[in-house]
């Protein structure tokens, strides 16, 4: 099944770029009362790939639950920029259902997608490029942390381990590598030359922190008031939010004032609750639950933060840093690889030993008689995310894909820091 594309007469969208641009994401979609169920994310990407792109674009996906698309929403067929073409809901992608396309960007991350050179090895075949955000070492990070049983998690391990043999000849044999975040930029770069490293962030130009805001923040830190921290994110081991707590009673034993502002829910929610009763973190640590990120989330983080404090152990290129540091919020992390690589490109933010809520509050506190420190690791993250918005990222990402197009195998990309 095809839905046509709306007859978008956009002025924005520049013409030239060679054929049909073919995106196969990770997401599927539902149908609900004739509209379509669609990650909100995904179709403002689409929106804006269209407007860059300068040709037709489809998207090939695969149907799904609607609970399986928590952040979607209904959309009229005729209203988005693109064509979805409906993959069956189980088998594999055909050439059938590839028809048209002048460059495809496939999932690296999914194993369904990894035949496609193989698959499309004739003469004339559309260009592929991949688009990965986890490399090997985070995909066993995560099935070894995941709590299943251990003969489970073993079988995962050898499927995940031949899965990547498969991954490798897929990469080398595409035609460019997309990659989201320094880990799996260095991983895969050795594979495939054509490699273009960005970080994903939903913050537009307009959504950056104002100078007014960063001039107020500085005023309230060379004050000494009390420092303000925040967590946003999923309350899961995966996102260490289990740390938090001991982070603020460390603080608290420091001797530091802080608030630590927590935003999001979770399957530990309740043991977090639990611990600040029992740790007598009440009016320190609180609990906002989930908000809005445009409307609520960002605006906050730009008038009434100072740091983030983030304890992710794991390595995945997570859009949290850099949408963090577009409002102007330096961060205090892990040294998880993906953090790392953002903060050793930006010149911004702090890393601690894994898994050492202690090592963190230790920083902080000494950040917090360093407070000029803190002003100037703001300013360079706003700098940084300044060059990396979501428009300017696209704008790279598209960029090699027309490259693609025109069949010129495009150089390797990385943004400048």
């Amino acid at each position: 099944m095809t839905v046509p594309a709306m007859n978008d007469q956009d002025p924005d969208r520049t013409p030239g770029a060679s054929g049909e641009l073919m995106v196969i994401p990770s997401v599927g979609f539902a149908r609900r009362a004739g509209k379509l169920w669609l990650d909100t994310k995904f179709v403002e990407g689409m929106r804006l790939n269209a407007r860059l792109w300068g040709g037709p674009i489809s998207a090939a996906m695969r149907p799904a639950e609607e609970g399986a698309i928590p952040f979607g929403a209904a959309f009229e067929p005729g209203s988005l920029p693109f064509r979805l073409i409906e993959l069956p809901e189980q088998g594999p992608i055909e050439t059938t259902h590839l028809r048209g396309a002048a460059v495809i960007l496939a999932g690296g991350d999914m194993h369904d997608q990894l035949h496609l050179p193989a698959l499309l090895n004739g003469e004339g075949r559309p260009a592929i490029c991949y688009i990965v955000e986890h490399d090997q070492a985070n995909r066993y990070r995560m099935i070894w942390t995941n709590g299943a049983p251990l003969v489970r998690r073993i079988k995962t391990l050898a499927w995940t381990w031949l899965t990547e043999r498969r991954r490798l000849r897929a990469f080398a044999r595409a035609d460019g590598v997309q990659a989201n975040g320094a880990p799996a930029f260095a991983s895969y770069s050795r594979r495939q030359s054509n490699m273009l490293l960005f970080f994903d962030s939903r913050t537009r130009e307009d959504m950056l922190a104002r100078p007014e805001e960063m001039a107020a923040r500085s005023a309230r830190l060379r004050a000494g008031e009390p420092l303000r921290l925040v967590f946003t994110g999923r309350l899961e081991r995966i996102k260490g939010a289990q740390d938090l707590p001991a982070v603020a009673q460390a603080l608290m034993t420091l001797g530091v004032d802080f608030t630590l502002d927590v935003f999001g829910a979770g399957s530990l929610e309740e043991e977090i609750k639990e611990a600040i009763e029992r740790l007598g973190l009440g009016g320190r640590v609180i609990l906002h639950g989930i908000v809005d990120f445009e409307t609520s989330l960002t605006p906050y983080l730009r008038a009434r933060a100072d740091m983030f404090v983030c304890c992710h152990p794991q390595s995945d290129p997570s859009c949290t840093y850099l949408e963090t540091y577009g409002c102007g919020v330096p961060i205090i992390g892990y040294d998880n690889a993906a953090f790392e690589g953002l903060r050793r490109a930006s010149g911004a933010g702090w890393s601690t030993p894994m898994n050492r809520p202690d090592m963190a509050a230790r920083e902080i506190a000494r950040l917090d008689r360093e407070r000029e420190e803190i002003i100037a690791h703001a300013e360079r993250a706003l700098a940084f995310a300044r060059e990396h918005t979501f428009e300017k990222t696209f704008e790279r990402r598209i960029a090699q894909l027309r490259k693609l197009a025109k069949g010129r195998r495009a150089e390797p990309v990385a943004p400048t820091p």
